[in-house]
């Protein structure tokens, strides 16, 4: 076939050119304005100026020399061919647009409407006074499957059209023609497009990746594949069905997965404060649940405390009840530590907008000021493309009014990781020998080092190591570590660690503050075991998938000093009867690794008479949990005004809880979403 200019060697040199060093850091820094005419001026802002890409004009010189005068005899027959098969193209799309043939087609025009079975040409044909009208939709479908239908071939002349003009040519040349004049003129404009694309080589299976935001991961627990559990509402809805204890043996009990994460919170918080309404598949009513700081009664040192409340569900019908359960650490025994001076270096590049990296990081730093003692300092720094000093000597009471302000930069650019550890080996001052010195990269972990940058940066920790100085990189990035993450580790005598949530930067903050680990509980779960003769249903809120092959959620944690992990469900109850279910709580001590356990009984009795009298945390939690079923259109959300109503809701809770900073956050995101409905 001869070559219309789409030359597949010169899309082989051009394919697979190295994108510019700071493009990806700029598309990923640029915001979602609302208006279209914002975003297209942003993207252009963003593509403007972009430095020519690595070894492109050696490609570009290779297909200049590449590109001779071609034979004269090769020429003219490229030509002839060209003429021929563009007259042909033209000739079909000159027919197509004109409606004047296309399959099944005469060439030259014709007119009017069908005659109808054994009817006179007057009945249906239009005057010439009389404009004709255009028949609807149905019939004119109708009249084409009747012309197309073996009946319709068999009634003879019934089925031919009344001809006003000259009679009907068949051509069935004409036919084959205009369809491949389409299909031509069809695939030219594909692949003219395909080669607009960057590095798409005619290809678009071939584009390259942008690395992808990171959005929530559609993990779920795995449902029971047993008589009783509707496992098509679940795949339909994404949400848990109601099952009754007593349809099967299995229904009895109920794991409680137990979570820190709370991306699907930050994103749809970032979503509404920049005035769009985030993603319904996104939203996860157990992120929504983690991310609110519950007043809970302090737990025992170096244990654990099963906390439950509930009350009618304020939103359901009467019988419908809402059940919360919430495992709460106690302190670690013996915490005090010696004044220690932390230097926190934190990534600021663009890569930290997603997956919530950049909220998760100010999480962690959140719960870290709880735990410092009035003589610890910390230093905090930022790292992009240059680094900078963004808290010096900062106490407990600095920390938490720097996170509680708007000064903390908003993360754009590329990160360099090996300027970062320089500055934090200069940030480390000459201090009093009884200060501990510490310090905590936090980075997303997408640097590409080369054996130059590497070197160094294994030059700079050895410094540190040397020094006394324990370090830490904190990779907030999913799957495993490049062999050079090792290597550098190696180099520096230092530690690198992966984290996938607020409580595991807090964890890692934590254990370099304090000089230990202060896992209070290994391998955490928790179950709920119901009464079928009380329990008619029940739900378990969040932690649903939508597909069977999906990643499994984890069903045990570790829990760290102060930390908390909640679950919520749903319950339809009988009139009579106390004991609802047994929750059975059970984890490793960390230290012995022996395995412990608590067993908790759950009462009618316990339970609050109304929302209102409900405990303040209880509270807290069913606002959130009603906002993530309302912002992802669960089906057992209300379709009636449904944010006006959590607000509404709102107004109920205990005084304390709602002046509470998280609540308050929340109540913000509910009245966005409001508007934005």
């Amino acid at each position: 076939m001869p070559n219309f200019g789409f030359d597949n060697w010169i899309d082989a040199q051009l394919r697979n050119v190295p994108v510019p060093r700071d493009l990806l850091s700029r598309l990923a820094a640029s915001g979602a304005p609302q208006e279209p005419a914002a975003i297209d001026a942003e993207l252009d802002g963003v593509l403007r100026n972009v430095s020519v890409p690595a070894r492109l004009e050696a490609r570009l010189r290779r297909i200049a020399r590449h590109r001779r005068t071609s034979p004269v005899w090769l020429r003219l027959g490229l030509a002839a061919s060209i003429l021929l098969l563009l007259g042909i193209g033209a000739a079909g799309y000159v027919g197509l647009i004109s409606g004047a043939w296309g399959p099944g087609g005469p060439m030259f025009a014709t007119t009017t409407a069908p005659l109808a079975p054994d009817g006179p040409l007057s009945d249906v044909a239009a005057s010439p006074s009389e404009p004709q009208r255009a028949a609807p939709a149905q019939e004119i479908e109708s009249q084409t499957l009747a012309a197309e239908s073996p009946a319709a071939n068999q009634a003879g002349d019934r089925a031919q059209p009344a001809v006003a003009g000259p009679s009907p040519v068949s051509l069935p040349f004409a036919d084959s023609v205009a369809t491949l004049g389409a299909s031509f003129k069809q695939a030219i404009e594909v692949h003219r497009r395909s080669q607009a694309a960057l590095g798409a080589g005619g290809d678009f299976a071939r584009l390259p990746t942008l690395d992808a935001l990171e959005v929530p991961l559609p993990r779920g627990m795995t449902p029971p594949v047993v008589p009783g559990y509707d496992l098509l509402f679940q795949l339909k809805h994404g949400d848990h069905p109601f099952v009754s204890p007593a349809a099967h043996k299995t229904l009895i009990a109920s794991p409680v997965p137990l979570t820190f994460g709370t991306a699907s919170y930050d994103l749809a918080m970032r979503a509404l404060t920049s005035g769009q309404l985030p993603s319904a598949e996104a939203i996860r009513v157990e992120d929504f649940l983690a991310a609110q700081t519950y007043a809970l009664p302090p737990a025992p040192a170096d244990d654990l405390a099963l906390h439950a409340a509930a009350s009618p569900s304020p939103l359901g019908g009467s019988g419908l009840y809402l059940l919360q359960l919430a495992v709460q650490a106690g302190a670690k025994k013996e915490s005090s530590h010696p004044p220690t001076r932390l230097i926190v270096v934190v990534d600021t590049s663009a890569a930290m907008l997603s997956g919530a990296r950049w909220e998760a990081i100010q999480r962690g730093l959140a719960k870290l000021a709880a735990h410092m003692a009035p003589p610890d300092r910390l230093t905090l720094i930022g790292f992009a493309e240059q680094s900078r000093v963004l808290a010096e000597n900062a106490t407990q009471d600095d920390l938490r009014t720097l996170l509680a302000s708007d000064t903390l930069p908003r993360p754009a650019g590329s990160a360099d990781l090996a300027s970062a550890i320089r500055s934090a080996s200069e940030a480390v001052p000459t201090v009093a020998s009884g200060e501990a010195r510490r310090v905590v990269f936090i980075t997303s972990g997408r640097e590409d080092f080369d054996d130059v940058s590497l070197a160094r940066c294994g030059q700079a920790l050895a410094q540190l190591a040397a020094a006394k100085i324990p370090w830490q990189i904190v990779r907030l990035a999913p799957g495993q570590p490049d062999p050079q993450w090792a290597e550098l580790a190696e180099q520096g005598h230092g530690e690198i660690s992966k984290a996938a949530s607020a409580a595991e930067i807090h964890e890692a903050l934590l254990r370099k503050l304090t000089g230990r680990f202060t896992t209070i509980a290994g391998g955490a779960t928790l179950k709920l075991r119901f009464n079928p003769e009380v329990v008619t249903s029940y739900r378990l809120l969040g932690h649903a998938s939508a597909t069977l092959t999906g990643p499994a959620e984890r069903l045990e944690i570790d829990l760290g000093a102060d930390e908390m992990a909640t679950g919520m469900f749903e319950l339809w109850i009988k009139p009579k009867g106390d004991q609802l279910a047994v929750a059975e709580l059970s984890w490793r001590d960390p230290a012995s690794g022996q395995p412990r356990g608590k067993v908790q009984p759950i009462w009618r009795s316990q339970f609050a008479p109304s929302f209102s009298q409900a405990p303040p945390w209880f509270q807290q939690g069913v606002i959130a949990a009603k906002t993530a079923e309302a912002l992802r259109g669960s089906f057992f959300a209300t379709t009636s005004r449904p944010f006006g109503q959590i607000l509404d809701l709102a107004g109920q809770v205990d005084p304390s809880t709602a002046e509470q900073p998280d609540f308050q956050a929340l109540l913000r995101l509910v009245k966005q979403a409001d508007k934005r409905r």
